[in-house]
């Protein structure tokens, strides 16, 4: 995004929930501030952080997609965007409900961290509501580097 124009400490590339919880203990430690990007794009330049000197976590590599034929779910993750999704979903006679923008991340978008134009809103969202609403459960790095494994657990972080 051109029009946001911000200048990172650093990006930092996980590739597992470990990754992630060093870099958070790191940057805590060092006191910098602390953005996650999820693979894509936004308008508003969130990915980058508010202003200068944040450390970037772009979850990027977390990109793995696996489907589960007999019980009709998935397990995404949130370093993927919408086009890999709806490839991925495709291949296999199923669809989901996500935007019509193709590179947007889907960890912004299934929770709602995107522009109102893009949350979600797609084509079949009349039959099968909003992305978000379709989230069964999820795994989370807190702030302060703790994972929850199972959100269901935590009705304040997925309500």
């Amino acid at each position: 995004n051109e029009r946001v124009i911000r200048f990172p400490v650093a990006f930092v590339h996980p590739i597992d929930v470990l990754d992630i919880q060093n870099t958070i203990k790191c940057a805590i430690k060092l006191k910098y501030p602390i953005v996650a990007r999820s693979g894509g794009h936004s308008f508003e330049g969130y990915g980058l952080g508010d202003k200068d000197c944040y450390l970037v976590i772009d979850l990027v590599n977390l990109n793995k997609i696996t489907i589960n034929i007999t019980s009709q779910t998935a397990v995404i993750g949130t370093g993927n965007v919408i086009d890999q999704l709806y490839y991925k979903v495709n291949q296999l006679g199923f669809a989901f409900p996500a935007g019509t923008c193709p590179y947007v991340g889907v960890g912004g978008l299934i929770m709602g961290g995107v522009s109102i134009i893009w949350k979600g809103l797609g084509y079949l969202n009349r039959k099968f509501e909003l992305s978000s609403d379709n989230i069964l459960d999820a795994q989370i790095v807190l702030a302060n580097g703790t994972v929850v494994y199972n959100v269901k657990n935590y009705p304040e972080l997925l309500w």
